[in-house]
């Protein structure tokens, strides 16, 4: 994992925002779908901020995009930042 990754997580009524701090690689994408799947299961919408990452290796991107649609999330999910669209799984559509 890159030593210098983190998410810090702010809930607001039926909100959650994940802010995406550090270095963004493969594993960095795991932490972030397990974030997604157990901090997650009851918001009805979900932010994910990227202005806080410094970079986001082409492996890290891959493993999020490939695991993201497997991961059997039922709300809707917006991303935001500077990296939304290395991220988003609906830039692809």
């Amino acid at each position: 994992m890159a030593s210098n990754f983190r998410i810090q997580i702010h809930r607001n009524s039926e909100n959650v925002h994940l802010n995406l701090i550090g270095s963004f690689d493969g594993n960095s994408a795991f932490e972030l779908i397990h974030a997604l799947q157990d901090k997650c299961k009851k918001a009805r919408k979900v932010f994910i901020h990227t202005c806080g990452i410094s970079n986001v290796h082409p492996f890290g991107q891959g493993v999020f995009l490939k695991n993201f649609k497997g991961a059997g999330l039922n709300h809707e999910i917006q991303i935001t930042g500077d990296y939304k669209a290395l991220l988003d799984p609906m830039e692809d559509i």
